[in-house]
């Protein structure tokens, strides 16, 4: 069973990367640290974090958000809401 199936958000996710950041990613990149994907950087991370913060209409606690170094550990950052575990 894909993870897509059992997790539906983890679309969402994976769609903030592809489509929003232009970042290729697949269900096979969740757990590959941030770093290593294709056309990652630290711009791409300022422009998530907005992009987050923008859907959810929350700020994230930065700090966690930087240890999160894969897509999945952002995805469990989130919540079951899809809002932010946590404020500035």
């Amino acid at each position: 069973m894909s993870l897509l199936s059992t997790d539906p958000r983890l679309a969402d996710v994976l769609g903030l990367f592809t489509d929003d950041l232009g970042v290729e990613v697949t269900e096979r990149d969740v757990d590959t640290d941030l770093d290593e994907l294709h056309g990652w950087d630290s711009v791409n991370l300022l422009r998530l974090i907005m992009l987050v913060e923008q859907a959810t209409g929350r700020r994230l606690a930065l700090p966690a958000f930087l240890e999160a170094r894969t897509i999945r550990r952002i995805h469990a950052l989130l919540g079951p809401d899809g809002g932010a575990e946590g404020q500035r």
